[in-house]
C-alpha cells in the first residue's frame, strides 16, 4: 500500500509530507471530494464533534456520507 498526497492549492497550511505519489494540487473542496471519491473508508478528525456548516472536515464527511463511503470520525 502506497501514501497518495493530495496537496491543496494553497501551501499556507500544506505539510510536504514527501510519497512517490503526489497528486495535483486543487483547491480545498475539489481536493477533498477527489480524497473522497479516491478512498474505501474516510477517517475524519474535526475539531467539533457536532456537525459544523462551514467547515472544511464536516463537508467532506457529508459528502462521504452521500456518495455511501464508510466513514470513521474521530474527535
Amino acid at each position: 500500500m502506497s501514501i497518495i498526497i493530495h496537496p491543496p492549492k494553497d501551501d499556507k497550511l500544506r505539510a510536504f509530507c514527501k510519497s512517490e505519489n503526489i497528486m495535483k494540487q486543487y483547491d480545498y473542496l475539489k481536493r477533498n471530494k477527489n480524497i473522497v471519491n479516491g478512498c474505501n473508508i474516510l477517517i475524519a478528525c474535526p475539531i467539533d464533534n457536532k456537525p459544523v456548516l462551514r467547515s472544511g472536515t464536516w463537508s467532506t464527511i457529508r459528502y462521504a456520507e452521500k456518495i455511501n463511503k464508510k466513514v470513521m470520525i474521530f474527535v
